[in-house]
């Protein structure tokens, strides 16, 4: 079972991917990390920081994924969301993202609404505490850097 490490400025958070039922997403996922930046408050999805990546993967990967695809989460997601929707405001098409669920109220939404996202892995349950608090110091004081790379 692959795994993956969120580095938030040194605090490491592990995550199991779910290869079984996202292998598509967790594919591409792999083939571009590590991934560093900056994880910023995701307020209009509620209890989420996110990670934008420039278009790093490929844009035939998929918009969604069977049972994984979903536009609610819970405490401990990470999910993908490719950048693609049809209807989106002009020039906002152009981006991917990763979302990171701290709290307990998440519906990935952008001004435009709801928007389908890729689960693809789940912290780990005995980090959940430390990654709320990380994700409420965002959301106070601002973005921190971040790393997103297979554990090895």
């Amino acid at each position: 079972m692959k795994k993956i490490e969120i580095d938030i400025e040194g605090r490491v958070f592990t995550a199991v991917l779910n290869e079984e039922k996202a292998p598509r997403t967790c594919a591409a996922v792999l083939s571009i990390l590590p991934v560093s930046g900056e994880v910023w408050q995701g307020r209009w999805s509620g209890d989420c920081i996110y990670l934008i990546l420039k278009p790093a993967i490929t844009k035939e990967i998929l918009l969604t994924e069977g049972t994984m695809s979903r536009i609610y989460g819970r405490k401990g997601d990470v999910v993908f969301f490719d950048g693609r929707n049809p209807e989106a405001v002009p020039g906002h098409n152009d981006f991917q993202e990763f979302f990171f669920v701290y709290g307990d109220v998440a519906q990935y939404r952008f001004p435009w609404g709801d928007e389908v996202c890729n689960l693809f892995a789940r912290i780990k349950e005995d980090q959940l505490e430390e990654f709320e608090a990380i994700g409420e110091d965002v959301w106070k004081n601002g973005r921190k850097k971040v790393t997103v790379r297979l554990k090895e």
